[in-house]
């Protein structure tokens, strides 16, 4: 499923809290592993010598492990670069630990995640913080699940294939979320509730109809057990809300991709999950970049 994984890494315990996840997922794929550390033009000497040195003992630590692990450098700003080395190495998941608040520099900017799902056509597998979970396995727990919130837009569900995939090789159900945002209505008064209750109740029989008819489709042509849930609110609270009680469960959603760049940062539902998720999120582009060509020869093959 998973057999080249990209792990940037820039000196904080933070983005190396993703080698863990990383670790786990190339043994059971039987994957290979690319630390990435991307310098900076004004980083000092020093310094960049400083975390070389850490890679290199966190790659001897996972080819003890027996993972075939590379350390690999590029220069520039984090997102552009890790785009870069993901296309040049060809890579099929970047596992990614982003600061949640932010800051403004390396991969502790909330915006380099929009980023990079903007450069690669790679999925990015969001780790959240070290005390959101208790251990680095996916879906490891007993009753976790595979959930992927659905808006009912054809672009929410093209995350489905992958979550089918994780829920096959896992071996877990795959959860249906649907949420009911609140109803906008411009004018106020006695006059609006019986067409707020008339447009909520529509709401709830149309977005049953649709993931009752997801489920069905799904567990016949699939061969995976599928549940469903409906809840209300403002989506990307609900979905956190759902999560805190489905622990080692993993989300996967889907993004814009490059097309949607300014829908991506700060503004859309994914990345709103993606600042404050307690467990694992993946997302799945859904726009191939013109830099992701699958006819270029990978770093090793130039190498060679």
């Amino acid at each position: 499923m998973f057999k080249r994984i990209l792990v940037p890494l820039d000196g904080t315990s933070r983005a190396e809290e993703a080698i863990p996840f990383a670790r786990e997922l190339a043994l059971t794929h039987d994957a290979q592993v690319f630390l990435l550390h991307v310098e900076p033009t004004s980083a000092s000497v020093m310094g960049e010598i400083s975390i070389d040195n850490r890679m290199e003992a966190i790659a001897g630590n996972l080819r003890g492990a027996g993972i075939q692990a590379h350390v690999v450098t590029e220069f520039g700003k984090a997102a552009p670069a890790i785009a870069s080395a993901a296309d040049l190495d060809k890579v099929d998941l970047i596992v990614l630990a982003p600061e949640p608040r932010g800051l403004v520099e390396g991969l502790r900017h909330p915006s380099v995640t929009a980023n990079v799902l903007a450069r690669t056509a790679a999925p990015v597998l969001v780790v959240p913080t070290a005390e959101a979970h208790e251990a680095p396995k996916l879906l490891d727990f007993g009753g976790a699940q595979v959930i992927v919130p659905l808006d009912g837009s054809p672009l929410a569900e093209k995350a489905i294939p992958m979550a089918l995939r994780m829920a096959r090789r896992y071996d877990r159900p795959l959860m249906l979320l649907r949420v009911i945002p609140p109803v906008q209505i411009v004018a106020a008064g006695p006059e609006t509730y019986p067409l707020v209750r008339d447009t909520y109740d529509s709401e709830v029989r149309e977005s049953r109809e649709y993931l009752s008819t997801h489920r069905e489709q799904l567990q016949s042509s699939e061969n995976v057990a599928v549940q469903t849930e409906l809840h209300r609110g403002v989506p990307a609270e609900a979905i956190l809300a759902l999560t805190e009680t489905k622990p080692g469960s993993i989300l996967v959603m889907s993004t814009h991709g490059r097309t949607g760049l300014a829908r991506l940062v700060f503004g859309s539902v994914t990345m709103a999950v993606a600042r404050k998720t307690r467990i694992p999120l993946l997302i799945v582009p859904t726009a191939v970049p013109e830099s992701a060509r699958g006819d270029d020869m990978r770093r090793d093959e130039v190498m060679a």
